[in-house]
């Protein structure tokens, strides 16, 4: 009765018949780690469609509003856009890295593809950043730069606006 008694204790224990092996419970499912792995993969496709989707949003929004930054508001009387004087959409502009700055007004712009362009600025050049006015004295060596204006007999660039660009 004392062995049947032990028997019944060990029923429920798993049973290693060859005797050299130790019994080991099943393999653990692997399904809870393919669906963290998936919702990681979710989260982080829907995150890029978001960020694709807020960058598409704001070069939208800049081309349709890049004619009234650069080239002003159209004339209220006829709803048309300038087309002469010192703001007209045929002005001449570049964009590039302030090199360097010179007493007379004048500075050095190096555009992206390397060229060395001499912008002449006067008192009636508007200088802005980040929609706030600024003064000549606020120009910086290595200051990003967009500037529309006019091209002068000496190849320089007069100036009209100089948009100093955030770094």
């Amino acid at each position: 009765m004392k062995e049947n008694s032990e028997n019944l204790d060990n029923i429920n224990q798993p049973v290693n018949h060859s005797g050299d092996l130790p019994v080991s419970s099943p393999p653990s499912p692997r399904w809870p780690k393919w669906i963290l792995t998936g919702l990681v993969l979710l989260l982080v496709f829907n995150l890029g469609v978001s960020i694709g989707r807020n960058s598409a949003r704001f070069a939208c929004r800049w081309l349709t509003a890049y004619q009234q930054n650069f080239a002003g508001s159209p004339n209220v009387s006829t709803g048309k856009w300038q087309t002469q004087g010192p703001m007209s959409i045929n002005s001449h502009g570049t964009f590039g890295r302030i090199i360097q700055i010179n007493p007379d007004k004048s500075f050095v712009l190096q555009s992206g593809d390397n060229l060395e362009l001499i912008i002449v600025t006067d008192e009636n050049t508007t200088f802005v950043k980040m929609g706030r006015p600024l003064t000549w004295t606020d120009l910086h060596i290595n200051d990003p730069a967009v500037i529309i204006g006019t091209a002068t007999p000496t190849g320089q660039i007069k100036a009209i606006f100089v948009r100093i660009l955030p770094q």
